[in-house]
């Protein structure tokens, strides 16, 4: 029975998103008009102030930002205009996308908004991680976290869909196989479709790829999420065989040995923690 009806929802989501007619999560209004703010030219702190304003969680959520480490907050910050020219646009621009995409792993069904919460909190780990190790890399750590939030967004219209289906309530199984399947393959869809920069698509579509060979044989985002993702799925150290991180040249690219990896997480691991609570 569980063959049978993976693959007619798989059959589905693929006839969907060939025809173009599957329905593709989108960034709330707050954030596109960010975005659009910022690719304009001239936009000032106050502008964009009133932009943010309109959300008083996010415009809270920001204050909050701006006044901790991950800004570099060691004077306090009172307005929200002051948090936006302490953080700068353009790392405002991701921030805000980071921020308010927790709203969108939420479900009705109460064993998908399970999924959900499981998932918003493995991408958070992996967002952490990634702006922890994106400036030893010559990355930029916005980005770094940006890309770690949306590598599994091709997980929602899988989940969205599994809602319509009552059979999967018991279902996990199914749910994890087509979630393999087609996470990537949707995720970079949907990346595309918002208008990411070609470096956080390409994170998304490589961060399943252990041969992911880099951007020009340099370190690139994908590189970041491919470890990072990796540590967060990984065993207990004492578990671990001597054959960790074979073949995944991202390591090298990023200067960092493959048996080493807990110790450069465990010297940031205060900033991991902070970035983790600032994103819930």
């Amino acid at each position: 029975m569980s063959e049978k009806l993976e693959k007619r929802i798989l059959d589905e989501l693929l006839q969907q998103l060939e025809s173009g007619a599957l329905i593709l999560p989108t960034l709330p209004e707050v954030a596109l008009r960010v975005r659009d703010a910022v690719g304009s030219e001239n936009v000032s702190a106050s502008q964009l102030a009133k932009i943010i304003s309109i959300d008083a969680a996010l415009a809270a959520r920001i204050l909050q930002i701006a006044n901790s480490a991950m800004a570099g907050g060691f004077r306090r910050v009172d307005t929200l205009e002051q948090a936006i020219s302490r953080i700068g646009s353009r790392v405002l621009c991701n921030i805000v996308t980071s921020v308010i995409m927790q709203q969108m792993f939420q479900s009705r069904s109460d064993i998908i908004n399970r999924k959900m919460r499981e998932l918003w909190a493995h991408s958070a780990t992996v967002a952490a991680i990634c702006f922890s190790l994106a400036s030893s890399a010559h990355l930029a750590p916005d980005e770094a976290l940006l890309a770690g939030l949306v590598h599994d967004i091709g997980a929602l219209p899988v989940l969205k869909m599994a809602e319509e289906y009552p059979e999967l309530t018991n279902s996990n199984e199914v749910i994890d196989h087509l979630l393999e399947r087609l996470h990537v393959q949707l995720g970079t869809v949907i990346l595309e479709t918002w208008r990411f920069s070609p470096e956080l698509v390409t994170a998304v579509a490589n961060h399943e790829t252990p041969t992911h060979a880099g951007t020009n044989g340099k370190a690139d985002y994908a590189d970041l999420v491919i470890i990072a993702n990796l540590q967060t799925h990984r065993a207990q150290p004492q578990d671990l065989s001597s054959g960790y991180g074979h073949g995944i040249t991202a390591f090298q690219r990023l200067g960092i040995k493959p048996d080493e990896i807990n110790l450069e997480l465990d010297n940031r691991r205060e900033k991991i923690e902070a970035v983790k609570k600032l994103l819930g």
